[in-house]
């Protein structure tokens, strides 16, 4: 059957109908644009294949199965040449500028053609659209710029995968690193009685997960009859409790007031900020605090694990 619509020809059969001109339902509803082969949902003038003028905020294009237990799919297929070549793209505009693209990419086998990668793109102001991660074909995730930020205390990278020790007396009791930091601390010298005043304080710190380690180059300002314990206060975190965590760390002194037949050394205590400066003449450990005078110098570095 043939027949006109106005100065439109129409042509219909039992299997098509064919219109010879432009198509418009319900003014901008839906249009056909036989002259550029294009399709406008909303608009008169679609200016690409598809285009979708939506008249409202969280309205477009919805794929749904209407509760039929099936599941939709928007499919992007492309028989690139080479590797590395995009296969597709969702593109992000703000007011006609593209700020944001995900891109599908062609692997490394342009032979089978049957791996791929992930690009995600975004554009600082001023500058152009640039990868800033990439999902390799292997799993690998590379991130080119920019930190990746942990939003969420106690969270981070979960190594569970992997393989825990199998020593017959060990046993693993976590595998998340949830903690990186480092940053300065101020020490304070104490003695079991007496004082000793610090003038220079300069440390350091790094922690990873639990594990923290500081140094430091400490001299004493001036003493007062200082005798018993020499402690030194102050560190980022308290260590951990039980005997476990129980540590000595490494030590530096100097221009000391009696260093006859003396070995120095530190000890960490647990459940505490403080670390213990020791002399162990004789084979017994004694506070070294009176031994210190104004130019003593100090210098540590422990590692220990936070609580």
């Amino acid at each position: 059957m043939a027949g006109y619509i106005g100065s439109k020809a129409v042509s219909v059969n039992t299997t098509s109908a064919t219109i010879s001109d432009d198509l418009s339902v319900d003014g901008v509803t839906f249009n056909v644009d036989s002259s550029n082969n294009r399709i406008g949902i909303g608009t008169t003038a679609p200016s690409d294949i598809v285009e979708i003028d939506v008249a409202g905020s969280n309205t477009g294009l919805t794929l749904t199965d209407n509760g039929d237990d099936y599941f939709p799919q928007i499919k992007l297929d492309s028989n690139r040449s080479g590797a590395g070549q995009g296969l597709g793209k969702f593109s992000w505009h703000w007011n006609g500028t593209e700020v944001a693209r995900i891109e599908g990419a062609a692997g490394v086998d342009a032979t089978n053609k049957d791996d791929g990668s992930m690009l995600f793109n975004t554009r600082a102001s001023g500058a152009s659209m640039a990868t800033q991660m990439t999902i390799l074909h292997d799993g690998t995730v590379s991130v080119a710029r920019g930190n990746l930020v942990i939003g969420t205390a106690g969270k981070g990278i979960d190594f569970s995968a992997q393989t825990a020790t199998s020593a017959t007396a060990a046993s693993a009791t976590a595998e998340l690193l949830d903690h990186y930091e480092e940053g300065t601390w101020t020490a304070s010298f104490a003695a079991g009685s007496g004082s000793i005043t610090i003038s220079a304080a300069a440390g350091s710190y790094t922690k990873i997960g639990r594990q923290v380690t500081v140094q430091g180059a400490f001299s004493v300002g001036s003493v007062s009859s200082p005798s018993g314990d020499w402690a030194v206060s102050g560190l980022p975190f308290n260590s951990a409790s039980g005997a476990a965590f129980s540590t000595a760390g490494t030590i530096w002194v100097n221009t000391l007031n009696d260093t006859t037949g003396k070995t120095i050394q530190c000890r960490m205590d647990t459940a505490t900020d403080d670390l213990h400066i020791f002399d162990l003449a004789g084979g017994n450990a004694g506070g070294a605090g009176g031994f210190t005078k104004a130019g003593s110098i100090l210098n540590i570095s422990v590692t220990y694990f936070a609580a």
